[in-house]
């Protein structure tokens, strides 16, 4: 009987030590899917767009982040929904319309160079090194200012005259001739820092088409200047309308990227929370296993000490 004793308790030992492996296989396994999903959301997070400072302008404040809500422009505020531009960058462009608008700038010139100056705070925009802009765009907007006086920035950019610069000439004469293939808009473009995107393009790249053009000029300069519109003119800004209406596919885009990051970062804080739950639990096990295990040591040895002496005393009743 004592033996017996000994042997169901070692079996009761190995029962026990069997149920601590599997936990413990089970508390790796559910670590590793919680890493998983935490390193998944991480990439999926990585794997988005993110902000690059232009050549001309202030740097972003989220370079190197995704686009995002901004309440804080001080222009341009149709692209506060989501955007690269800070306070910095719209003062910047708040600058060059006062200097338009001091200067005596045609309202049409001052709308279209308002478009052209905001196209950077486009989230998609942001994204990259240059705006790109469509040709037609660039085209319309030298039409618009070609008799208006522009002079070169301290980058090289060519912007409307200010109060300050000495040398300031007619955009007309500025850009050199028209050749094949080459427009003096695109020229223009070009001179003032833009990527110039042919409107024929077959790559499918998205470029700045002027949807937006003087959202953000107020409402005095955009009537004034509807005022001094030709019928081409409207015609062509109900095309751009039917294009931006065209673009709310874009939007709706942006906006299902914009839920993906915030729940890659949700997924992320749960994956970290679970992960170090279960690493405490298994911590805590093994902490309260060890302080235990001499008790359970010195249980076993007086066990067999007992099986010992009841089979010793059931021998000596024998005898």
């Amino acid at each position: 009987a004592g033996w017996r004793a000994v042997i169901a308790e070692r079996e009761r030992m190995t029962a026990r030590g069997s149920m601590t492996d599997r936990r413990a296989i089970r508390a790796r396994s559910l670590v590793a899917a919680l890493l998983a999903v935490f390193l998944s959301g991480v990439a999926a997070k990585s794997s988005a767009p993110t902000c690059v400072s232009h050549a001309g302008y202030p740097d972003f404040l989220s370079h190197g982040k995704p686009p995002s809500k901004n309440r804080g422009l001080t222009f341009c505020q149709q692209y506060e929904r989501s955007t690269c531009c800070d306070r910095g960058t719209t003062d910047g462009v708040r600058r060059v319309v006062a200097h338009m608008q001091a200067n005596g700038f045609d309202p049409k010139c001052r709308e279209a160079w308002t478009s052209l100056e905001c196209s950077v705070c486009d989230p998609r925009a942001g994204v990259t090194s240059k705006t790109p802009v469509c040709a037609g765009v660039c085209d319309a907007v030298f039409r618009a200012c070609a008799d208006e006086h522009f002079a070169e920035d301290s980058s090289g950019r060519v912007v409307p005259c200010r109060a300050s610069d000495t040398i300031c000439a007619k955009l007309s004469d500025w850009m050199a001739q028209e050749t094949e293939g080459t427009t003096k808009g695109s020229s223009m473009c070009v001179a003032a820092g833009y990527d110039v995107v042919s409107d024929v393009s077959s790559d499918g790249r998205w470029c700045f088409d002027g949807a937006d053009a003087g959202a953000g000029a107020g409402a005095s300069g955009a009537s004034s200047s509807s005022r001094a519109s030709s019928g081409a003119e409207r015609a062509e800004r109900a095309k751009k309308k039917k294009k931006k209406k065209g673009g709310m596919v874009d939007s709706e885009a942006e906006e299902f990227a914009k839920l993906q990051s915030w729940m890659s970062r949700v997924y992320v804080a749960i994956g970290v929370g679970a992960v170090a739950r279960v690493a405490y639990k298994v911590w805590d096990r093994r902490r309260t296993e060890s302080s235990s295990g001499a008790a359970r040591r010195a249980a076993r040895v007086a066990a067999e000490n007992r099986s010992r002496r009841a089979a010793f005393d059931n021998q000596a009743k024998m005898l």
